[in-house]
Order: C-alpha cells, then sequence, then structure tokens
C-alpha cells in the first residue's frame, strides 16, 4: 500500500474516530442523566445511604444535571440528539483534504488580550450567579465574615485571602464607606475571567494553524464547567484556577523557544505559577513541569538564566506571602487536612465506623468513582475523547522539538495536578469542593484541547471544525447545566 493511501486511510481513522468520541461523549451525559441513586451497595454487600457531604445532596449519577431532574426527557436528552445531528453535518461537510487559512494571525497579542480581559470580566459581570445559592455547595457562605476577622485558616489561601482583603479596602476607599466583603471577592472573580478568556484565546492563537482550528482550541478550552467559579461564585480557588490557566497558556509558548535569552512568556509563565503556589498550596503539584520549560536548545537546567527565573519569579513569591509568613510559624491551614485533619483518602473503609465525618469512601472504592466520573465530565470531559481520537491516524502530529516538549509540559503539569483530585480527602466531598476539583482538571482540559493541530494533516477549514461540534455541545451542556443550579 503506497503511504499516500496509508496517509489517507489515517485520516479518515481519525476523523470518524473523532465523530464517535463526540457521539460517545454526548451519550454518557445522556445516560448518567438518568434516575439518582440514593443508597448504593459497596464492595462488601453493606447498603448505605449516599451522602457526601454536610448539605445533604446523594451521590448522583450527574452532577451537572442534576437541577434538570424536572425537565422532561426530551430536554434532558437534547444533548444527544443535537450531538447525533452534529456528527451527521460533520461527515457530509468534511472534504477530503479541507483547507483553511494557514497565514497567521498578525501580532497584537497585548490588544488582544486586553480586549479579551475586558470582555470576560464584563460578561462575567453580567452571567454573575445567585449568592444565595452559594449556600448550596460547600462553606462560601462563610468565606466573607471569615475574611473580615481573619479566622478560618487562610494561611493556605494567603495570598487569594490577601487579595480579597485588599480589594475589599480599596472599594471602601473609592465608595467612602461600608462594602460588602461578598462584594470584593466578586470583583476579584470577575477580573479572573477576563484573565482566564485572555488565556484561553492565547493558547488558540499560538497553536492554531488557521483562524477555524483556532476558534476551536479556545472554545473548547473556555467552556470547563470550573469557569462557573469566575462568575461571582464565592470561595478561595477563583486566583489559582486563573493563575493555573495562565501559566499554562505561557508555559506553551516558552515550549516554543530556543535560546539562551529571556522572553517575556517566560516571565509570566514563572510569575503565574508564583501566584498559583501562593494563591493555593496544592499547586505546589504543578511544580515539576517547570523542568520542561528549561529543557531547550541553547539552555538546560544547569543554566544559571533557569534557575534566576524559578527563584526569583516563582519560590520569591511563594515563600515572602505563604511559606514565611505562615508555614515557617507552624500556621499551616488546611494543608493539615481540612476540618478533620486528614489529608488523604483511606483504602480501606467501613461505612458503619467511618474513620471522619468528612470521610465518606475508601480511595477508588465504587462511591469515589462516581464522584471522580462526575468531576472528570464537568472539568476534563473532552480530554479522553481527544486522546482516544489522536491514537489511531495521528496523522498531522507534530514531531517536531516544540510538539514534544509541549507534551512533556502540559503531561507534567496534568499528572501532578491530577493526583491532588485522585488522592486528597475533600471535606464536603468532590461534589461540595468542586471548584478546588475542576481546578486542578485544567491542566487535562488543556491537555486534551491542544492536541487538536495533531488529529489533521491540514489546518482545519469552518467545514471542517464541524468535527469538534459534538464534544464541544456536550461539554457546554454540562457547563450550562452547572450554571443553572447556582444562576
Amino acid at each position: 500500500m503506497s503511504s499516500a493511501r496509508r496517509i489517507g486511510l489515517a485520516a479518515i481513522a481519525t476523523r470518524v474516530a473523532l465523530v464517535l468520541s463526540g457521539v460517545a461523549a454526548a451519550g454518557v451525559i445522556a445516560w448518567l442523566s438518568g434516575v439518582r441513586d440514593t443508597t448504593l451497595t459497596d464492595e462488601r454487600g453493606v447498603v448505605e445511604v449516599a451522602i457526601t457531604h454536610f448539605t445533604h445532596v446523594p451521590f448522583d449519577r450527574l452532577w451537572s444535571l442534576a437541577g434538570m431532574r424536572g425537565w422532561s426527557s426530551v430536554a434532558r436528552y437534547a444533548p444527544l440528539v443535537l450531538a447525533l445531528a452534529a456528527a451527521a453535518l460533520a461527515v457530509l461537510a468534511i472534504r477530503r483534504a479541507p483547507v483553511g487559512d494557514v497565514a497567521r494571525a498578525p501580532r497584537r497579542t497585548a490588544a488582544v488580550s486586553i480586549g479579551a480581559i475586558a470582555i470576560g470580566a464584563l460578561g462575567a459581570w453580567w452571567l454573575q450567579v445567585d449568592p444565595a445559592r452559594n449556600a448550596l455547595f460547600g462553606d462560601g457562605p462563610a468565606l466573607a465574615g471569615h475574611l473580615a476577622t481573619r479566622r478560618g485558616g487562610f494561611a493556605a489561601e494567603a495570598l487569594t485571602a490577601d487579595l480579597f482583603v485588599g480589594m475589599h479596602r480599596l472599594l471602601e476607599k473609592l465608595q467612602h464607606g461600608a462594602v460588602e466583603m461578598r462584594d470584593a471577592i466578586e470583583l476579584v472573580t470577575f477580573v479572573c475571567a477576563g484573565l482566564f478568556l485572555a488565556s484561553a484565546i492565547d493558547l488558540g492563537r499560538t497553536l492554531g494553524r488557521s483562524h477555524p482550528e483556532r476558534v476551536v482550541i479556545a472554545l473548547g478550552i473556555a467552556t470547563t464547567g470550573g469557569v462557573v467559579q469566575l462568575l461571582g461564585y464565592v470561595e478561595t480557588t477563583c486566583v489559582a484556577f486563573t493563575a493555573i490557566a495562565v501559566y499554562l497558556a505561557a508555559g506553551v509558548r516558552v515550549s516554543r523557544a530556543s535560546g539562551e535569552a529571556i522572553l517575556p512568556s517566560e516571565i509570566v509563565a514563572h510569575s503565574a505559577l508564583g501566584i498559583a503556589l501562593a494563591s493555593h498550596a496544592a499547586c505546589v503539584s504543578l511544580l515539576p513541569s517547570v523542568l520542561f520549560l528549561h529543557l531547550r536548545p541553547g539552555r538546560g537546567l544547569r543554566a544559571s538564566t533557569s534557575w534566576i527565573l524559578v527563584l526569583a519569579l516563582t519560590l520569591v513569591p511563594w515563600l515572602a506571602s505563604a511559606v514565611l509568613p505562615h508555614y515557617a510559624r507552624g500556621d499551616l491551614g488546611n494543608i493539615e487536612g481540612g476540618g478533620d485533619a486528614r489529608r488523604f483518602l483511606p483504602l480501606e473503609f467501613d461505612p458503619l465506623h467511618p474513620p471522619s465525618i468528612t470521610i465518606y469512601y475508601a480511595l477508588l472504592s465504587r462511591l469515589h468513582r462516581i464522584e471522580l466520573a462526575n468531576a472528570w465530565a464537568m472539568g476534563a470531559l473532552a480530554a479522553p475523547f481527544l486522546a482516544l481520537a489522536w491514537i489511531p491516524g495521528r496523522v498531522g502530529a507534530r514531531t517536531d522539538a516544540f510538539g514534544v516538549r509541549r507534551a512533556l509540559f502540559l503531561l507534567a503539569a496534568a499528572s501532578g495536578a491530577l493526583s491532588v483530585v485522585i488522592f486528597w480527602s475533600f471535606d464536603f466531598g468532590l461534589y461540595g469542593d468542586w471548584n478546588i476539583v475542576t481546578a486542578y482538571l485544567l491542566p487535562l482540559h488543556v491537555l486534551g484541547w491542544t492536541l487538536v493541530p495533531s488529529l489533521t494533516r491540514e489546518p482545519l477549514s469552518w467545514s471542517g471544525s464541524a468535527l469538534y461540534a459534538p464534544l464541544l455541545i456536550a461539554q457546554i451542556a454540562m457547563l450550562a447545566g452547572w450554571y443553572a443550579q447556582l444562576a
């Protein structure tokens, strides 16, 4: 068989796999949106009432659509119907060799970023969630009061707490009067929303080979369920979530570089990681990924430039805002394990004699797997399907140094962050602490969508971008369902 024919067959296999992956994602959503399980049987046959946390919400097959239980089955299965229709249109629209606009966009990075920040912040303000519904999820309603008195142990989120308090003081000076702490927190989340949108757009501009491809990448990254915490949701992870996004976007740019020179994107990447570390202690899981930012031609790990950047921009802010003021004095906050001082899930669990009122299952037990599946569906739904679609053909896979360094960087970040989601014992369960969980699923989510340029040899055309409609529809359905519970 000729090489051209093999490439053609591989291209067809990749496209078919991608369409089927999107349909599969929507099918999973439709199946999960069935009847909830209020009681479950664990591996030893003990029947237990499945209560996840203090809000007494039972384990659902699907969190995001739990608020739609009263809807008709037609509305509930709409994502599957739309995905099937989109897949059919994609099959009809895809040409054998789609050619898109391959010209690089003009270098207007600063202008685009500023515009994205403004649009994202205004959009978040317009779409802000209902503060009263914060009571349904975790301990957000008590946050404002704890910040005012510095009760509640904010050592693990030192910089986030400082930003909230600083914004509150600034607003009081501007208003010449009292301002609610909640208003200050909401304003910080709106700014974070703008920065997150700018990061998603920058990733699309960096990786996309055509305008349609850039739009698909940016839209795919921007529509994770975790973005709801940037819409005025009162919690402590909005800064870390955004800092992770900025770090990944700048890190992808750095992975294209070579030589000894310090690039602006390097300064942004290391500064963002330093902010992430000081904003949420579990971001230490991202530190191994820093190594892959410096493994490039013309500079190695032994280069003094590398260590100056790491120490000055990453570790110094962390040491100054969190380590020295808090950790060095024995104030570890939630690093000690939260309310029950237990950091990790147990390997064994007796539901009749739980080790803590905030531990609900053993590591990777049935109930834990249900929560992990829900977290994946809301925070990184498309990632495994995009990876599966990439495997059959790898038609356009970039094997140059940029592609390798980028993949290693994102894989290291995703692996480290994913370990937090799997092993940490969340006081409110993965459901109640969904904002933390989706923040640490963000690297996996970004990794999935950065595979888009590797799925087709030619840059995407607008008709070819219909390939990704099923995945985008399924992902947006998850986001909309979660937002509907809080809006």
